[in-house]
């Protein structure tokens, strides 16, 4: 005697409510990651970059004169030249809809040694800000300043790790007795003499880079 097929076991039932809604469960968690995925990519392609770093001369990539804080002819250029870049970058991400960057960030930076480092930084980021607002006409709200104490120094911070602290640096005196403390030579400490130009997305910005004219 034969058994009747069985019909509608839990074994053959393969396909139930509890599998559709782990199904859905996981598309909505596909969902979320590509949308999350996305948001990561505009994230880091609004991260500031730095578009050029201006030093003394001699010493890599060199355009001030050691101590100066005029723009030389070859400042001039350079820094016309990275403003025209981050300009035409701008269109090219407004065409295609993609956030990019919407002002110049210009940061001086001072070598820890002296006491006219600090000033000299401020100074030559102000050059070049005078210099993009100035002479290029790029609006002023385009561009923001910033500058960094020598205790930002990469080569102060080593003396701190050592155990020294910044007042014992201080009390050494003159730039000979820091530059002997700190073990570094001229050219290490005139490259910590320098300012950066960034390109920069900040959400309150009113600037729009991507409408900008420097060709007047």
């Amino acid at each position: 005697m034969s058994l009747p097929p069985q019909v509608g076991t839990h074994e053959d039932d393969d396909f139930g409510p509890g599998a559709a809604l782990v199904l859905s469960l996981f598309a909505m968690f596909l969902l979320v990651a590509a949308l999350g995925w996305r948001d990561v990519s505009k994230a880091r392609s609004t991260l500031p970059t730095t578009l050029i770093d201006i030093s003394e001369k001699n010493t890599g990539q060199g355009f001030f004169e050691a101590g100066q804080s005029a723009l030389t002819p070859d400042t001039a250029q350079a820094v016309a030249r990275v403003a025209q870049q981050v300009v035409q970058s701008a269109r090219a991400r407004a065409q295609s809809r993609e956030r990019g960057a919407n002002h110049l960030q210009v940061i001086g930076y001072a070598s820890p040694e002296g006491k006219r480092n600090q000033q000299l930084a401020e100074d030559r980021a102000m050059a070049v800000r005078n210099y993009l607002v100035n002479e290029l006409r790029m609006p002023d709200d385009c561009v923001v300043v910033a500058s960094y104490s020598d205790s930002h120094s990469p080569l102060l911070q080593g003396w701190l790790r050592r155990g020294n602290t910044l007042t014992a640096f201080r009390q050494l005196g003159t730039s000979d007795a820091q530059k002997r403390a700190l073990g570094v030579s001229n050219a290490d400490l005139a490259k910590e003499r320098r300012v950066s130009i960034l390109a920069v997305f900040h959400t309150d910005s009113t600037c729009q880079l991507s409408r900008i004219d420097l060709s007047r």
